[in-house]
């Protein structure tokens, strides 16, 4: 769980009747954040707090939400909870800092309602620090993977999770959204979900890179997204935890395929916590490693809706 590292707090606010939602991350005081953006089709809010050269020196929350652009409205809703709960005792000054990005979800439920600022604040009030809920859930609600073919072969992704604890007191883990124009992968290289063969309802797929090299006027263009928020509490300082993003970037190329494509916006939120000393050169290729478990989860962890079938209903 990312919750794993403390301080840091996950909530859901899930619409299953619309196939949307929202997911807030909470962030302790003092916690900084670095970024790397892929695909061709990002949407996001506060993306400059990623950049090094941003002096922001800390950021509260990540909010993480499905109908696409219109779902960036939920972040409102978390800088108003912060404000509420975190605003300090006579100074006026205090600014919440929150970054977000959305998925494409418009097509799976009722396209007409999608998160907004009460469902971000609600995801922060939910917001605990121990086990939360993982699947068809959050801002994973409406995810599905497989789109680069056809839709009738679309499966349902979701949020998922991973952690690993390298060394006494080091924890890495990451929470994934899970909405890939692209396959998913076990780490053995089979397809876990993806472009499904409508074949006695198996579980079997279709190879994107033998399919496309036999069907050249087989792609289509799709929009997905896969959503990452890999963290640490190690103490990395803003150029480090620029380069611990880029390296956990790599995690999501090894559980997706294809992937950074042009309806793409992959995009991966780094944070660290800043509470133990570890090199980066371990915890940098490790978190790789979670990135593409919490991917797996996401699927693995799905449920059947909307039409669309997941991997443990199948």
């Amino acid at each position: 769980m990312l919750t794993d590292i403390p301080g840091i707090r996950v909530g859901h606010v899930t619409h299953l009747d619309s196939a949307t939602g929202c997911t807030a991350v909470l962030c302790p005081s003092g916690t900084l954040v670095a970024g790397e953006t892929r695909g061709g089709w990002p949407a996001l809010r506060e993306e400059g707090m990623m950049s090094p050269f941003h002096t922001s020196p800390y950021v509260d929350a990540v909010v993480l939400a499905g109908g696409s652009i219109f779902g960036l409205a939920a972040a409102d809703g978390a800088v108003g909870w912060l404000e509420e709960h975190r605003g300090r005792d006579g100074i006026n000054d205090y600014v919440p800092q929150v970054c977000s990005a959305v998925i494409y979800d418009l097509r799976v439920g009722t396209s007409k309602k999608r998160p907004r600022a009460e469902d971000g604040y609600a995801a922060c009030q939910a917001a605990a620090p121990g086990p939360y809920a993982l699947g068809s859930v959050g801002a994973g609600t409406g995810a599905t993977v497989g789109k680069w073919y056809e839709r009738r072969g679309v499966m349902k992704g979701g949020v998922g999770s991973a952690s690993l604890k390298p060394a006494s007191g080091v924890v890495i883990a990451a929470l994934a959204v899970v909405n890939a124009i692209g396959d998913v992968y076990d780490r053995d290289g089979a397809i876990l979900a993806g472009v499904r063969r409508l074949v006695a309802d198996a579980p079997t797929f279709l190879d994107h890179s033998v399919h496309l090299l036999e069907h050249p006027d087989a792609a289509r263009m799709s929009r997905g997204t896969t959503l990452v928020v890999a963290a640490t509490n190690a103490r990395l300082n803003k150029g480090e935890l620029g380069i611990f993003a880029r390296m956990a970037q790599a995690g999501v190329p090894r559980a997706v395929n294809p992937v950074y494509m042009a309806g793409d916006g992959d995009t991966l939120f780094a944070l660290a916590t800043g509470e133990v000393d570890a090199p980066l050169a371990v915890i940098g290729p490790l978190a790789a490693e979670v990135v593409a478990d919490s991917i797996r989860s996401g699927v693995r962890e799905a449920s059947d809706l909307a039409g669309y079938r997941a991997l443990r209903d199948l």
